[in-house]
């Protein structure tokens, strides 16, 4: 049979009809399009306010941003990487670098942005009277989100609080609002909707006199092997004041834990740390009585049950300032 000149273009069409509806279904679903184009997620840079000068540093100035402000909705290009901020926090459009936070008030420290796994775990701050420890709960999307906060002090865990941020905006709270008078603390940040990050800040002060401050880093899930690197060891250029690790075993049962310092004079377990018994959803605070030769060391920590775990170390260089070590994941 001979085929007309039209009838070929409709056998075309039909074609190419099919190859598109093929191209369709095996096409992947818009949140699959969104991760295949999108690799690195949005991040959050904290402001502390307080009267603190703080600035984020982004990787390149190229890179879009946006205050969350509760006014501001669209991420534009800068003219600068380097953003001083006030009291709102800032959107950092995904990119492989990784944006810092820096902040200074006689004192420095510095946080990476970042951007929550829906869950977060503070094993630091505290509500005592010295302290002027916040907690910033920083909400980037356009609708309202809600988290649950699980504390826990000495005595255990007390009843947990569900907090409401609005869109775009960052709630701010004082840790001895929640566990007033608490000197040993721990919290989880437990996102039950929206996108949400959050931020522990330690600052302490007695009468006029700044005793230092520094970001709490969250800690990776309880895991039953903890490595907590960073942490300041013996040196001439530096005098430790005090020095503490503290664990939590957030289960419901009893976690046996043994602490082995990881040093360049030696890996060895110190004398009243092999062996720990941490009562499960208390936090158990141990002063360091001996510390290893070196600016630097590392600790891991072994346990029969899922643990949490950070160092705190107080030094006095030209002033006096103090620093978290969180533990991670091994």
């Amino acid at each position: 049979m001979k085929i007309t000149r039209n009838q070929a273009a409709y056998i075309g069409v039909a074609i190419i009809l099919v190859l598109l509806a093929g191209l369709s279904y095996f096409a992947p679903e818009r949140d699959e399009q969104i991760k295949l184009t999108s690799s690195y997620p949005a991040t959050v840079c904290p402001a502390i306010g307080n009267k603190v000068s703080s600035i984020a540093a982004l990787t390149s100035s190229k890179i879009d941003r946006r205050l969350i402000d509760g006014v501001s909705k669209r991420l534009n290009p800068g003219k600068g990487n380097v953003i001083p901020l006030k009291n709102a926090s800032l959107l950092v459009e995904g990119n492989p670098g990784t944006s810092l936070t820096f902040a200074n008030n006689g004192w420095k420290s510095v946080v990476p942005c970042s951007v929550s796994n829906g869950e977060q775990w503070f094993v630091g701050g505290s509500g005592g009277l010295t302290s002027k420890s916040f907690l910033y709960i920083v909400n980037s999307g356009f609708s309202e989100s809600a988290v649950d906060l699980e504390l826990f002090t000495l005595n255990g865990p007390i009843e947990s609080k569900l907090v409401s941020v609005p869109q775009n905006s960052t709630k701010k709270i004082a840790i001895d609002s929640l566990v007033p008078g608490e000197e040993s603390i721990a919290l989880a940040v437990k996102t039950r909707s929206g996108r949400v990050s959050s931020y522990l800040f330690d600052e302490r002060k007695k009468g006029l006199s700044k005793l230092g401050g520094d970001f709490v880093t969250p800690n990776a899930i309880p895991n039953r092997r903890v490595i907590v690197t960073s942490v300041i060891g013996k040196s001439k250029t530096q005098k430790v004041n005090s020095q503490f690790l503290r664990l939590l075993a957030p289960g419901e049962v009893d976690a046996v834990v043994r602490v082995t310092y990881l040093a360049k004079s030696g890996i060895y377990s110190p004398v009243g740390l092999a062996e720990l018994r941490v009562p499960a959803g208390k936090v158990v605070q141990i002063p360091f009585s001996s510390l290893p030769t070196g600016d630097f060391f590392a600790l891991q920590i072994d346990a029969n049950e899922p643990v949490l775990a950070s160092v705190f170390s107080s030094v006095k260089r030209s002033l006096t300032d103090f620093a978290w070590s969180s533990g991670t994941e091994a």
